[in-house]
């Protein structure tokens, strides 16, 4: 049995859970002899479906061992764990355990220490292709790398429809799939698993997607997202937007969630949070960090800090270390 006639054995149209994808990954790790490359180590086995573009290897790890990448490596890993357990050491340390997903993507130097019995596919992306994405979302070149390390259930929709992304690249890979015989098919799977990453994760670009997508919303949408622009900094209610919008209140907050996928409120948080970034990234800021957060409406340290973390992938404190 190859590769495809196993995955199409294991995978099911039954309810989702972990078993399907489970499933599918401990099948790529039982055919590992028929994937076009494989890499066997004393500490662990690994093949890869892929050579151009996006890449997916199946890993199955015999003995603890460690990956690093250096300032130079130009790649977007993300890897779902099917089992054990893999620790990822960037500004600071994730965990991701079995059910879990993480998406690494970061000009700093990281390393992952993977545990022994884990078995994980991850998907890697070629950080040009990242930045040509980043560039069509928010409507403009990006003006500094990609800050990106954020985990995630694989239970979750975000994490199941990145699994049905994975089996289709797998099962439509090789010089004889077709995928192989449609490069322009392969290169809308690839973007559309990399749109899923960098439109429903954190990381320092995803407020000015989330502006791009607001210059497409309806009228009173843009109106008040302009009031709250201007009026970020002081304790505004969504009833003062929605007067400055000249709307009811019920039809913003439907109007934001079908426009911008998120309430009202969530955009304020988002405007003040964004604002807290870029002085904390202007060399010419002497501010301390509680004083920048103050002045943006934040007044509890400790859920400002979490606020800004899951916002940017990183402490507020390492962000001022970055400029």
């Amino acid at each position: 049995m190859n590769i495809i006639d196993a995955m199409m054995v294991n995978l099911s149209l039954e309810p989702y859970d972990a078993g399907p994808f489970r499933r599918f990954v401990e099948a790529g790790l039982n055919c590992l002899c028929e994937l076009p490359q494989r890499l066997d180590n004393p500490r662990f086995e690994a093949a890869l479906v892929g050579t151009d573009g996006a890449k997916v290897v199946f890993v199955r790890a015999a003995a603890p061992f460690e990956i690093s990448w250096s300032e130079q490596d130009d790649t977007l890993f993300c890897g779902l764990v099917v089992s054990g357990g893999i620790e990822f050491s960037v500004s600071d340390t994730v965990i991701c355990r079995r059910g879990q997903a993480v998406a690494v993507g970061t000009a700093s130097p990281w390393r992952a220490s993977i545990r022994p019995g884990t078995h994980f596919c991850a998907l890697l992306f070629p950080r040009g292709a990242a930045n040509r994405l980043l560039e069509r979302l928010s409507g403009r070149p990006p003006a500094e790398p990609l800050e990106l390390a954020a985990p995630f259930p694989t239970t979750t929709p975000l994490g199941r429809m990145l699994a049905a992304l994975i089996t289709a690249a797998v099962a439509g890979a090789g010089e004889d799939g077709p995928l192989g015989r449609s490069p322009h098919t392969g290169e809308a799977l690839e973007e559309a698993m990399l749109a899923l990453l960098l439109e429903n994760l954190p990381h320092n670009h995803a407020g000015r997607i989330m502006r791009q997508r607001s210059e497409a919303a309806p009228w009173a949408i843009r109106k008040a997202i302009e009031f709250i622009t201007a009026h970020a900094r002081r304790d505004i209610s969504v009833g003062e937007v929605a007067a400055a919008a000249g709307t009811s209140l019920r039809a913003l907050q439907q109007n934001f969630q079908r426009s911008l996928k998120l309430s009202p409120q969530d955009y304020i948080k988002t405007v003040r949070l964004q604002g807290v970034h870029r002085e904390l990234l202007d060399p010419a800021s002497a501010r301390s960090i509680e004083e920048i957060a103050a002045d943006w409406g934040f007044v509890n340290r400790g859920h400002f800090a979490r606020q800004y973390r899951k916002t940017f992938g990183r402490l507020p404190s390492q962000t001022r270390r970055s400029r």
